[in-house]
């Protein structure tokens, strides 16, 4: 989580529990850590991502934009039986770029869900919103992700460690707090990928 320091001053003086206050940012911090590594992990002392180990799907059209074409490719990209209970994972800024779609007179084609509290689908699969993701569609970059999530497995082991240290920051009169936790994940392959990727 890296380290995070308070002053001695306002442990001592303030009505607030400072030490809990602490340990639920750091974990805001290992949260978001986690979703890094998760998604774009190369395996160098972290998980592999699911971006890092989803297979080839379609390359987008176009190497700046996104069309409903390049989704339709991407999820006939994934095998027929893989497809059961698949769903779409992509940064915010694409689900806009999606949003923003338009038919040939001008008229947008997006269709939210028409349901109350029912989620908004792309053909009748679900989607996820992931922010470790590309937020852009330039170069090579991996905008949108499709296939079976659960294929994607994570392994938390044990419970988040708070530490706190008297010493570590004493010449300033900080105390310093740290958390840590031990987690992996990777892609399971059944032999056909499960998970495909669009690529610019």
């Amino acid at each position: 989580s890296h380290i995070a320091t308070i002053t001695r001053e306002l442990l001592q003086d303030s009505a607030f529990s400072w030490e809990q206050i602490i340990g639920e940012l750091l974990a805001v911090r290992l949260k978001r850590k986690q979703a890094v590594d998760f998604t774009t992990g190369d395996g160098a002392a972290k998980p592999y991502g699911i971006v890092t180990t989803a297979a080839t799907g379609v390359s987008a059209a176009s190497a700046s934009a996104i069309v409903f074409d390049d989704l339709l490719g991407l999820e006939h990209s994934v095998d027929p039986d893989l497809r059961i209970g698949a769903s779409f994972m992509f940064n915010d800024a694409i689900l806009l770029a999606l949003k923003k779609l338009k038919d040939g007179t001008a008229n947008y084609i997006w269709k939210p869900g028409t349901v109350p509290g029912a989620p908004s689908i792309i053909d009748g699969f679900p989607y996820y919103i992931n922010q470790s993701m590309a937020s852009t569609m330039t170069g090579s970059a991996i905008s949108v992700l499709f296939g079976n999530m659960k294929a994607y497995k994570i392994r938390d082991v044990a419970d988040i460690v708070v530490r706190r240290s008297d010493e570590y920051a004493f010449t300033t009169n900080k105390v310093a707090f740290v958390a840590e936790m031990r987690s992996d994940g990777n892609l399971l392959n059944p032999g056909v990928a499960p998970i495909k990727k669009l690529t610019h």
